[in-house]
């Protein structure tokens, strides 16, 4: 166990902002990219926000999310999202990773799974900008 450097209430504040900026990037109204850029911003929060918790000897309770097929947000999901398939493998790989990683017993694998995820999305948004995709088809109908 590392050395402690924070403590039990700080822990659950940065905790809870940053499980509260994930949900608001899941359910962002912006862009496609924009709302894939914010998924990658919010998950690298939450990387930073479990490794204090750690560091700080938070416990942690296996969360049941459905592991490996863990859906965070609908317009993440397969059939649902921009672009070649192909440009989503890395993305849908760490997603997996993560649904196992929260039913597991303990806190690192889940902010590494989180800091893989915030990786692959921020790669899928410069993969989408690089072949001008900007959002979803079904985001740009006018009434």
């Amino acid at each position: 166990m590392a050395e402690q450097i924070g403590n039990l209430a700080q822990a659950d504040k940065v905790l809870r902002r940053a499980d509260a900026r994930w949900q608001a990037a899941l359910e962002g109204m912006d862009s496609y990219i924009e709302r894939l850029q914010r998924v990658s911003q919010a998950a690298g929060e939450e990387h930073k926000a479990l490794i204090f918790a750690d560091l700080s000897n938070a416990p942690w309770s296996p969360i049941d999310v459905g592991g490996a097929d863990y859906k965070p947000a609908e317009h993440l999901e397969p059939g649902k999202r921009p672009g070649p398939d192909a440009i989503w493998k890395d993305f849908d790989t760490a997603v997996q990773q993560l649904g196992l990683a929260f039913g597991g017993p303990e806190i690192m694998p889940v902010a590494m799974a989180f800091w893989e995820l915030s990786r692959a999305a921020a790669n899928v948004a410069d993969k989408l900008i690089e072949v001008g995709i900007e959002q979803p088809q079904a985001d740009r109908q006018t009434g």
